[in-house]
């Protein structure tokens, strides 16, 4: 009979899958809706079931069971074969920090704009999250699209954007974003953490961050950082991104200079800086 509870209190911490593969129960359910969720942030606006299922980590069943649930409250929508997420995540994403009313984003369209107006290119702005570069706003023309995502994320070493927000950074920052493998998005991408640094003191003596088709090919840009005047540490980059040549590219380098220090001095009067 020991046999029998043990066997009992295995079940009890097991869940059969699709797969055969045991998955602990001791996954809160939170948790696996969250996971869920996230996957959606690095899949096409429409994913199927199995997609998400491997990118969340989750069984086939289980991630099947939570989208109906989610589709029942109204965060997740089912379009044929495949799920995506509805306004009301969009309400809800909106709610974040950066987006509410007199938030980052909020206080820097007026800029983004103005950019934009000076250049007729693509304009960005982005901070750093978890390691990553991640994308609040973005403006664009007819003829000046380039293939980013509000909401995406590209790995630091290789954006403008990244390495200027890297470069005026406490190294105790540039050590933990930069301390792991840094991935290759095209041959031009900065991989060598001693060349990267190198990079980063030129840019801090510049003023200003280039990228030449390190994280898309036939792009390039360039960025500048938003500070904390009181500290001088980054706490964003706004950046112009063309597919004119390096050369042409550079002469954007004065507009966005001026774009990020106005930003910087408006989050100072606005006293939004808080503890960013």
């Amino acid at each position: 009979m020991t046999t029998n509870v043990l066997q009992v209190e295995s079940e009890h911490c097991l869940e059969e899958t699709d797969d055969v593969r045991p998955v602990r129960r001791r996954d809160p359910s939170a948790a696996r809706v969250l996971r869920l969720l996230d996957a959606f942030t690095s899949l096409p606006a429409l994913a199927g079931v199995t997609q998400l299922a491997d990118r969340a980590g989750l069984p086939k069943s289980t991630a099947h069971r939570l989208l109906l649930t989610l589709t029942r409250e109204g965060y997740i929508e089912r379009d044929g074969q495949g799920y995506g997420l509805t306004n009301r995540a969009f309400e809800i994403g909106n709610q974040a920090s950066n987006y509410r009313p007199s938030g980052l984003r909020d206080q820097a369209m007026p800029f983004l704009t103005d950019l934009f107006t000076l250049t007729r290119q693509t304009v960005h702005l982005a901070v750093m999250q978890d390691g990553d570069v991640l994308y609040l706003e973005k403006i664009f023309g007819h003829s000046s699209r380039v293939a980013t995502t509000v909401g995406g994320r590209k790995p630091p070493n290789a954006t403008a954007l990244g390495k200027a927000i890297l470069a005026f950074s406490p190294q105790e920052f540039r050590d933990q974003t930069l301390g792991t493998v840094l991935p290759r998005l095209t041959p031009h991408t900065c991989v060598d953490r001693i060349k990267l640094e190198a990079q980063l003191a030129q840019i801090r003596s510049a003023g200003y961050a280039l990228d030449r088709g390190e994280s898309s090919l036939g792009v390039n840009c360039v960025a500048a950082p938003v500070r904390n005047p009181r500290t001088g540490r980054a706490i964003a980059a706004l950046s112009v991104s063309t597919r004119l040549s390096p050369e042409l590219a550079r002469r954007f380098r004065n507009d966005v200079l001026e774009s990020a220090r106005a930003l910087s001095r408006a989050l100072v009067v606005g006293e939004r800086l808080g503890a960013l």
